[in-house]
């Protein structure tokens, strides 16, 4: 008779735990499977992935404003699909912050570079007013061209002067107004708007004392400046003409191309002679995209 409440216990005990794992069994294989309940929409949902990388790494990550107990890089797991708010920091960078958007069995990838905070700037150690500032690439590395008040300077990515040239006949404000350079075999110009300059560099290894050239002064705006024709020519947007003039022959100027509308723009390939124009052909009143191989036209217009 005393084994009988035992019994029923044990039979009670037995149903309530075969009814919770029945009941539970489902909810284990959905989180196994990467399902989690969604309590906005009342169902479950496949959750998504959100892996974070940076540039440096180590970046602390915070998650909806909560910071986490993993640095970058890591995998943010079983989020549910929406929208995250990811903010990364590091001392001595900018935070990195950023909405990602989760969905469901995907993976979204953040992979963030972070800015640095500038503190030390090193100075030049030229002591002039400098006007403005060029950078390109050249055979022996990168080269800035600094116009400065008594001259312009060629420097190396190192900021040392390679050479100089002076004295500038230009006044503060036609360096001001400098548009931009452009460098061709043993050539470099500069223009604005009005005017285009030339400085021979061909013998910057042996010390050559570099001048600088005026080269052509043109009544209308000068939009754009290349070398062509084996670096022998400039080839000038100037107003709504194209011409090409000779850099050895002052008098050897050539009008390749007459440009229908004034907001026409031109791109000149030396490797090919080509140019291409982006400007409107009558009666049209769009813009459309065109090549012309000038090299033809200029031979033809020296023959003339």
């Amino acid at each position: 008779m005393e084994d009988k409440p035992y019994k029923l216990m044990r039979r009670i005990f037995f149903w309530l735990f075969f009814f919770a794992f029945i009941i539970s069994l489902p909810l284990v294989i959905f989180y196994s499977l990467g399902y989690q309940f969604n309590p906005n929409l009342k169902r479950f949902q496949k959750t998504g992935i959100i892996s974070i990388k940076s540039s440096p790494q180590n970046a602390e990550v915070y998650l909806q404003g909560n910071k986490i107990q993993e640095v970058t890089p890591c995998d943010l797991k079983e989020l549910l699909p929406g929208v995250y708010k990811i903010k990364l920091e590091k001392e001595g960078f900018y935070p990195y912050q950023i909405d990602v958007d989760v969905r469901s069995s995907f993976v979204s990838v953040l992979d963030a570079i972070l800015i640095p905070k500038i503190k030390d700037v090193e100075k030049v150690k030229l002591e002039t007013n400098f006007y403005k500032l060029f950078a390109m690439e050249h055979l022996f590395g990168k080269r800035i061209i600094a116009f400065a008040q008594d001259g312009i300077y060629i420097l190396n990515e190192e900021l040392e002067e390679i050479t100089k040239i002076s004295p500038l006949d230009l006044t503060e404000e036609q360096i001001e107004s400098i548009q931009g350079i452009r460098e061709g075999r043993n050539n470099l110009v500069f223009w604005n708007p009005s005017d285009i300059w030339l400085i021979d560099y061909g013998a910057w290894g042996i010390k050559k004392e570099l001048r600088l050239e005026h080269l052509y002064h043109s009544a209308n705006e000068i939009r754009e400046v290349f070398f062509g024709f084996k670096d022998r020519y400039l080839i000038i947007q100037t107003g709504n003409k194209i011409i090409a003039r000779d850099i050895r022959n002052k008098d050897i100027i050539f009008e390749i191309y007459y440009l229908t509308d004034k907001d026409a723009e031109i791109y000149y390939d030396n490797s090919s002679d080509s140019l291409f124009i982006k400007d409107k052909i009558p009666p049209s009143d769009k813009f459309c995209l065109f090549k012309v191989n000038i090299t033809k036209k200029i031979y033809e217009k020296k023959e003339d």
